[in-house]
Parts: structure tokens; C-alpha cells; sequence
């Protein structure tokens, strides 16, 4: 799970596992907030890069092939992945390059 800060302009990255600490990381370097898709069972993921090209994986939405993008539960996730980087873009200030 990941949670964006807006006000501070970083993202704190919380992990399953009780071994492993949160980690945060700062996002003022970031200038764009993208979605790729993946079709290995479907889905999309959000990324952030900066001007220098580096390139942050935020999140991976997964769901299966059940739902093609074309099917209403498909179009009804593409809109949700343009939500979020509206939102992110918006929260960040930053280009939303979806």
C-alpha cells in the first residue's frame, strides 16, 4: 500500500510484511503522473517520472481477463486509473500524462 502526502510531497510506501519498515520517499522531483497498462491477467499501474528520467512505480491494479477493458467493469477501472492521476497531478502539481 502506498500513501501520497500531498502536503509534504512525498509517498510512504507500507509493506505486508511486519519485518519490513515503511518507506518514504520524496516526490518534488517529479514532474508527471502516468498509467501503463499490463496484460498479464489485466490491469494497470501508476508511475511517476521526473526530468531526469527516473521513473517510480506507485501502484499495480490487477484484475482479470474476466473483465476485458472493453466490458463495463473494464471501462469502469480505466476511468478510476484517470481519477486517480487527476488526483495525483492535482495533489502534486504536476503534469498528468495519462
Amino acid at each position: 500500500m502506498v500513501r501520497i502526502s500531498f502536503e509534504k510531497k512525498e509517498a510512504t510506501f507500507i509493506y505486508s510484511s511486519l519485518f519490513r519498515s515503511p518507506k518514504v520517499v520524496p516526490l518534488k522531483d517529479f514532474s508527471r503522473v502516468y498509467v501503463t497498462p499490463f496484460y498479464e491477467g489485466g490491469g494497470f499501474s501508476i508511475h511517476l517520472v521526473n526530468k531526469r528520467g527516473k521513473h517510480l512505480l506507485l501502484a499495480r491494479v490487477a484484475f482479470n481477463n474476466i473483465f476485458p477493458v472493453d466490458s463495463g467493469f473494464g471501462k469502469f477501472l480505466n476511468k478510476q486509473a484517470q481519477e486517480i492521476c487527476d488526483a495525483i497531478a492535482d495533489g502534486l502539481g504536476i503534469n498528468n500524462g495519462y
